[in-house]
């Protein structure tokens, strides 16, 4: 990952901290540390974020973008599927092939960092 795309995503990751803190029922805030820390390669605390967010609502699917994409990451690919089947009872349309739309300011090369862990989650093209 390039020096550029870290670093703004560390800076992200710093603020959303600061947003979580004031009010720990924000579930976007939450999502967005999670995905944050996946960004730059942290991915046990992004899924310990992760965990937080589907304990008060399960639905919210960025969530499961960093659990799918943290897990695989990490070798645990039966993780990343059961958080997969998760996510396609939510919204079985789902695809890689249009979840980019989804995923705002992101680059290629972290849109890839993703779709390699909804790959090995089972994620249809």
């Amino acid at each position: 990952m390039s020096y550029h795309i870290r670093r703004r995503t560390q800076i992200h990751a710093r603020l959303t901290g600061h947003a979580v803190a004031r009010d720990a029922r924000r579930f976007g805030p939450q999502a967005g540390m999670a995905n944050a820390l996946f960004r730059i390669g942290r991915n046990e605390e992004a899924l310990s974020w992760v965990e937080k967010v589907v304990l008060h609502y399960p639905g919210f699917l960025p969530t499961h973008w960093a659990s799918m994409a943290a897990n695989a990451a990490l070798g645990r690919v039966d993780e990343a599927r059961a958080a997969y089947e998760t996510y396609r009872r939510i919204h079985p349309a789902a695809r890689i092939s249009n979840i980019r739309q989804w995923m705002p300011t992101t680059t290629d090369e972290v849109s890839a960092m993703y779709f390699t862990g909804f790959r090995l989650a089972g994620m249809p093209e």
